[in-house]
C-alpha cells in the first residue's frame, strides 16, 4: 500500500471510528506502530488536525470539522458492493487483505449511513462457497502468478505433494488460474513431467518468476496445452423430475436434450467433471442411467460391485 493511500485510511479510520491508538490503526492497516507514528507525524505537517493523547487511554483522534470529499455512490451500487466484500471473505486473498479492509473503509466513509444499514441487513445473508479449508497461500503468490500471465513468462515453484510427503521444484508455464470449492488451483504445463498439471495454490511454498525465455518459445511450448483431451461427451437417461432439480448446475449448463419419452430425457453434454456426475448417479440410482461413455460407465459398474460385496 502507498504512503498516500494508507494517510487517506488514517484520516477515515479516525473519522469513523473516532479515537484510536497507534497499536490499533497498526494491526487494521497491517503495519508496524512505528509506521504509523511517522504517519501520524506527516499527517501534522500536512496541517490535518489530529490530536494526541497520552495515558493507557490514549490515542489519536481528528477534529469533527476536518471534512474530506465523499465518493457519490447509488444505493444498489453500495449494497452490490457491501455484498461483494462478504463474499471476498470466502475467497482466501491474503495478498489482498488489505486492499479488500482499505474499499471497505472507502466505503463507510463516503456513505456512513447506507453502508451501516446495508450492513445489519446483510447479518442475515450467507454466503457458502468453501467447501474445502484449505491453509493460507503463500504470501505474494497470486499476485507472482497474475503477474506470470501479464508478462508471458514462466514461474519456477517448490510444490509440496501430500501423497509422496515431499517438496519437489518445478518449472512450470501458468495457463489458467481458478477457485474451486474454497481452494484456488493453477493449470500449468510443466516442463519436468512434460504435461499439463494441476496445482493447488496453498501447497506451493516458493515461487519465482523466469524472465530468462522469449515470448515465442513460451508460446510454442504451450501451445495446445489448454485442449479438450479432458472434455469428455456424456450421454444419459435422466428422470424429469430430477433434471428440472439440477439442470441449472454448471455442469449442466451446455447440455443439450436430444430426445424423451413421458418420463425422462436423453441428455448430451460435454463436460471435464465426471466427479459430479458420478456422484449424481450414486445419489439418483433409480432416476439417471449413464449410457456413454462407456470407459466410464464401466468404471461406475466396478464402483457399483465393489459396494455390493462390501455391504451385502
Amino acid at each position: 500500500m502507498k504512503k498516500s493511500e494508507r494517510l487517506q485510511l488514517i484520516i477515515m479510520l479516525l473519522k469513523q471510528k473516532g479515537k484510536q491508538s497507534a497499536s490499533d490503526l497498526a494491526k487494521y492497516l497491517e503495519v508496524s506502530p512505528r509506521t504509523i507514528y511517522r504517519d501520524i507525524d506527516a499527517l501534522s505537517q500536512m496541517q490535518v488536525p489530529i490530536t494526541s493523547h497520552e495515558g493507557i487511554n490514549g490515542g489519536y483522534e481528528v477534529a469533527e470539522t476536518y471534512f474530506m470529499p465523499a465518493l457519490h455512490l447509488s444505493e444498489r451500487e453500495v449494497l452490490v458492493l457491501k455484498l461483494l466484500l462478504k463474499v471476498s471473505g470466502q475467497l482466501n486473498l491474503p495478498d489482498f487483505s488489505e486492499n479488500v479492509n482499505a474499499l471497505n473503509l472507502k466505503l463507510h466513509h463516503a456513505c456512513q449511513d447506507l453502508a451501516m444499514q446495508f450492513e445489519k441487513m446483510l447479518q442475515y445473508v450467507t454466503v457458502d462457497i468453501q467447501h474445502i479449508f484449505p491453509k493460507p497461500h503463500l504470501q505474494g503468490a497470486f499476485e507472482t502468478i497474475l503477474e506470470a500471465f501479464d508478462r508471458q513468462i514462466n514461474l519456477r515453484i517448490h510444490y509440496y505433494s501430500p501423497l509422496k510427503n515431499s517438496v519437489r521444484e518445478r518449472v512450470i508455464s501458468p495457463l489458467h488460474l481458478f477457485f474451486y470449492e474454497g481452494g484456488w488451483y493453477l493449470d500449468a504445463y510443466c516442463h519436468i513431467r512434460a504435461q499439463k498439471r494441476t496445482f493447488r495454490l496453498d501447497r506451493i511454498q516458493s515461487v519465482d518468476l523466469l524472465s530468462d525465455m522469449p515470448n515465442d518459445e513460451l508460446s510454442n511450448q504451450c501451445n495446445g496445452m489448454v485442449s479438450d483431451d479432458q472434455w469428455q461427451l456424456l450421454e444419459f437417461d435422466i428422470d424429469k423430475n430430477l433434471y428440472s432439480l439440477v439442470k441449472d448446475d454448471s455442469p449442466l449448463k451446455n447440455a443439450d436434450i436430444v430426445s424423451e419419452n413421458s418420463t425422462c430425457y436423453r441428455v448430451h453434454v460435454r463436460t471435464n467433471r465426471l466427479v459430479y456426475f458420478e456422484t449424481l448417479a450414486i445419489r439418483n440410482i433409480n432416476q439417471i442411467t449413464i449410457l456413454e461413455p462407456q470407459p466410464f460407465v464401466q468404471e461406475l459398474r466396478k464402483k457399483f460391485l465393489t459396494a455390493i460385496q462390501k455391504y451385502q
